[in-house]
C-alpha cells in the first residue's frame, strides 16, 4: 500500500489556492478545488467476457479483489489526511473521482469522463484554453491496464502516476511522456532474480510468464540479460486462463529443471501454485516476484509445503499510521452508484502539473520520494522472503532480551529469572550458613579451652583454628549466589571459597603427611623428619599453596573479571541470570590446584589406613575427602542435566555441603572425645598407641 500513498503525495506539492465551490461527496467521489482521478481494479474478470453488442462492463458483478479495494481506500485516506493538514494545502481542498477499473477494454466511459472538459475531449494543441477535468490520475495497477488507458491521458500530458505497473516500456518517454510510477520497473526486478540465480549457481531454469504485457516484458528482459551468462533457459510458457498445467508440468519434468521463475500477474501465479499442489508437482525451487510473493493465503494452502522452496522478491511493506482506524470509521459500503453530482471546474494546466511532479523530492514514511528522468522511482527497498508451511516471512532477528514463537510477526520480552534472597530455599541455605559459622566458633572455643590436650594437638594444634577460620571465611561466598548478580557478586562467589578452601586442603595435606611421618617416616627417614621439623615444613607448604592461588587470582582478575551473564540458550522465552568465570584458563588452573591438593591429601591419608585401630586421624581425613568428591560429582551431574534458575542455588548448596563435610566429620569426633570420652584424651593413652604400633612395625 505504500507505493499508492507515494503515488498520491507528490501531487500536493505544486498546488495553490483557487476559488472554492461545493459539491456532494460519496465514497467514490469527493468535491474539491482540485480533482484527482483514480482507477482501481476493485473487481477483476477471471477470463474473457463476450457480449452480443458493445456495452460497458458491470464491475460490481465481477470478483472482488480485497487487496486492491484496500488500495482504493488508501487513496481516500491520503486525500483526507491532506485536507486535514494545515501545512500541506492551507485554504485549498483536494477532491477525487474514482472508478472501478475491472477490464482493460470495457471501462472506457470512465476514462473518457476523466479526460473530458465540458462534455468534450480535445487534444491540448487544438485549444489553448483547454483544461481537463482532473489534474492527474492515480493508477491503474496492472501494466496491461496502463497500456490501454495511458495514451488517452498522455496526449494532453495529464500525469498518470501508477502504484503497480512495472513494465519497462513505460520508461520510454517518447511513448509515455506523462507517466510516472512509485514501484520498481521490471528491469530492476529481473536484475534481482538473476542475482538470486547466480548466487546459488543455478544454470538450468524455467521461466513462466503471464500472457500479458507485464509477463511478456519480464520474459524479454530475462532472455536479454542471460545472453552473456551461464544461465540457460530450459523451458518457457505463457500462462493463460485455460492453460493445461498438467501438460506443462510434464514438459518441465522432461527437461529436468528444478528452478522455476513465475513472472506473472497474481491471478495466473495463484493458478500455477494451486495446480502444482493438485498434481503433486513437488521438490522445486520457485522464485516469486512481487505480484504474488506476499500473498497471505497461498502459503497456508494445504499441501503447499510439498511443492518445494519458495523464494519471494518484494518491496518492503511499510505500515501507514492511522489507516486501519480510517477503515473502521468509514465502513466498507461502496458508494459506486452515487454519481449524479458534478465536480468543480479548475484552471490548471496539466503540463505544469507534470513538470512539478518530476521535481518531487521529499520524505514519506521514512522513504525518499524522487523520480528519475524516465519517471521511475529512484529509491525502493527490496526484501527476499521465504515461505514455510504456515506463512511467508521477511525474517528479522529478535534482540537477545526478546523471543518469538514460530511464525510470529513480533518479538516479545523474555522473562528474567533469578533466585531472590527471600526465596524459601535461599532462606534455608543462609540459615544453615549462619549455623555453620556459629558451630565453627563453638568448636574453636572448645578446642581453645582444651588446647593442651592430646586430642587438640593430634588434630593439628594451632592449625585447627586456621582451618576453622578458613571454613567460616569460605561461607562468605554462599551469600552471593542469590539475588540479581553484579560484578561484585560474581567475584565474591569464587574468591573467598577457592582461596580459603585451598588453605583448608593444604592443611589436610600437611596433617596427612605428618601422620605418616610420625608413624612411618620417623624411624625410616629420620633426617628428613628432622629437616621438616626444623624448617616448619607444614607452614611452608600452606604458604606456597596460598601464594600460588593468590597469584592466579591476580592474573585472572587483571585480564578479565567475572561478570554477570545472561543465559539465553536454555529456554527460548527466559533469561537465566548468572555469572561467567572470568578468565577461564586461569580459573581452570585454580581448580586444578585444588584438585591436586585433594589428590595428595587422599594419597597420604590412605597410606595411613593400617595405623592403630583407635587412632582415626587419617581415616577421618579420608572420609571427609570421599564426601567432598561425592558432593561435587552430584553437583556436576545436576549442572549437566538441570537447566534453570536454581542451578545457582545448587552451587551454593555444594559449597555449603563441602564446608559441613570438614566441620562435621573431622572436628565433631574430636569434640565428642573431649566431652564424652576424656579417658582417651590423655598423654598416656596416645603414647601407648604409638609405642604399640612402633613395636609391631619394627618386628
Amino acid at each position: 500500500m505504500e507505493p499508492l500513498l507515494v503515488a498520491l503525495w507528490p501531487l500536493v506539492f505544486f498546488m495553490s489556492a483557487l476559488p472554492e465551490c461545493t459539491c456532494t461527496a460519496s465514497e467514490f467521489r469527493l468535491p474539491g478545488d482540485y480533482l484527482l482521478g483514480g482507477l482501481f481494479n476493485i473487481h477483476h474478470t477471471s477470463g474473457p467476457i463476450v457480449h452480443d453488442k458493445p456495452v460497458a462492463i458491470d464491475c460490481s458483478s465481477q470478483i472482488i479483489e480485497p487487496g486492491l479495494y484496500r488500495m482504493f481506500q488508501v487513496m481516500r485516506f491520503a486525500v483526507e489526511q491532506i485536507n486535514n493538514s494545515s501545512a500541506l494545502l492551507p485554504g485549498v481542498s483536494l477532491g477525487y473521482d474514482i472508478y472501478d477499473h475491472c477490464s482493460q477494454v470495457q471501462n472506457y466511459p470512465a476514462i473518457l469522463n476523466l479526460i473530458s472538459s465540458g462534455g468534450s475531449v480535445r487534444p491540448h494543441w487544438e485549444a489553448d484554453n483547454y483544461t481537463s477535468k482532473v489534474i492527474g490520475v492515480i493508477g491503474p495497477f496492472q501494466s496491461a491496464d496502463v497500456l490501454a488507458t495511458a495514451p488517452l491521458f498522455t496526449m494532453n500530458l495529464i500525469p498518470v502516476v501508477s502504484y503497480g505497473a512495472a513494465s519497462s516500456v513505460f520508461s520510454v518517454k517518447e511513448k509515455f511522456p506523462s507517466f510516472l510510477r512509485t514501484v520498481l520497473s521490471n528491469k530492476e526486478i529481473i536484475h534481482v532474480v538473476l542475482r538470486i540465480i547466480q548466487l546459488f549457481n543455478w544454470q538450468w531454469v524455467v521461466f513462466l510468464s503471464s500472457d500479458d504485457p507485464y509477463g511478456k516484458d519480464g520474459l524479454e528482459l530475462f532472455q536479454r540479460n542471460i545472453m552473456n551468462s551461464d544461465i540457460c533457459l530450459a523451458y518457457t510458457a505463457q500462462l493463460r486462463h485455460n492453460t493445461d498445467y498438467l501438460k506443462m508440468f510434464k514438459e518441465i519434468e522432461s527437461h529436468g529443471a528444478s528452478v522455476i521463475v513465475v513472472f506473472a500477474v497474481k491471478m495466473r501465479a495463484l493458478d500455477v501454485v494451486h495446480s502444482a499442489i493438485k498434481f503433486n508437482f513437488s521438490r522445486k525451487v520457485w522464485i516469486a516476484v512481487d505480484t504474488w510473493a506476499l500473498d497471505k493465503h497461498l502459503p497456508k494452502e494445504k499441501g503447499v509445503e510439498n511443492i518445494g522452496t519458495v523464494l519471494g522478491i518484494s518491496e518492503m511493506m511499510v505500515p501507514i499510521p492511522g489507516f486501519e482506524e480510517f477503515i473502521k470509521s468509514k465502513g466498507q459500503n461502496s458508494g459506486a452508484s452515487d454519481r449524479e453530482n458534478g465536480f468543480c471546474n479548475q484552471e490548471c494546466k496539466c503540463p505544469s502539473v507534470l513538470a512539478e511532479l518530476k521535481k518531487s523530492n521529499f520524505m514519506l514514511l521514512n522513504e525518499s520520494i524522487e523520480f528519475d528522468q524516465n519517471g521511475d522511482t529512484k529509491y525502493a527497498s527490496l526484501s527476499i522472503v521465504f515461505w514455510n508451511k504456515e506463512s511467508v516471512y521477511d525474517c528479522i532477528s529478535c534482540k537477545e532480551t526478546e523471543w518469538s514463537t514460530d511464525g510470529s510477526t513480533s518479538c516479545s520480552p523474555r522473562s528474567v529469572e533469578f533466585v531472590p534472597l527471600t526465596d524459601p530455599v535461599s532462606v534455608l541455605i543462609l540459615m544453615a550458613t549462619f549455623f555453620l559459622v556459629g558451630l565453627a566458633l563453638a568448636i574453636a572455643a572448645l578446642l581453645a579451652v582444651n588446647y593442651d590436650s592430646p586430642v587438640v594437638k593430634s588434630a593439628g594444634g594451632p592449625m585447627c583454628f586456621l582451618i576453622l577460620g578458613c571454613l567460616s571465611l569460605c561461607s562468605v561466598s554462599i551469600f552471593f549466589y542469590f539475588d540479581i548478580p553484579t560484578t561484585a557478586h560474581c567475584v565474591l562467589r569464587l574468591l573467598p571459597f577457592i582461596l580459603f578452601f585451598t588453605v583448608c586442603l593444604a592443611c589436610f595435606v600437611v596433617r596427612s603427611f605428618q601422620i605418616i611421618c610420625i608413624f612411618k617416616m620417623t624411624t625410616k627417614f629420620p633426617k628428613f623428619h628432622s629437616w621438616w621439623m626444623k624448617y616448619n615444613g607444614q607452614w611452608l607448604v600452606i604458604t606456597v599453596a596460598l601464594a600460588t592461588q593468590v597469584f592466579l587470582f591476580i592474573i585472572g582478575y587483571a585480564t578479565r573479571l567475572p561478570k554477570p551473564y545472561n543465559e539465553t540458550s536454555w529456554y527460548p522465552d527466559k533469561i537465566i541470570l548468572g555469572c561467567d568465570l572470568g578468565n577461564f584458563r586461569v580459573f581452570s588452573i585454580s581448580v586444578l590446584l585444588l584438585g591436586s591438593l585433594g589428590f595428595f591429601c587422599f594419597t597420604f591419608s590412605y597410606m595411613g589406613k593400617d595405623l592403630p585401630k583407635n587412632y582415626n586421624e587419617a581415616k577421618a581425613i579420608t572420609f571427609c575427602l570421599l564426601l567432598l568428591i561425592l558432593t561435587w560429582i552430584i553437583f556436576s551431574t545436576e549442572y549437566a542435566v538441570y537447566k534453570g534458575k536454581y542451578i545457582q542455588t545448587l552451587n551454593a548448596m555444594a559449597v555449603l555441603s563441602s564446608l559441613y563435610c570438614i566441620l562435621l566429620w573431622y572436628f565433631l569426633p574430636k569434640c565428642y572425645i573431649i566431652i564424652f570420652q576424656p579417658q582417651k584424651n590423655t598423654p598416656q593413652y596416645f603414647q601407648g598407641l604409638i609405642q604399640s604400633y612402633t613395636k609391631n612395625i619394627s618386628k
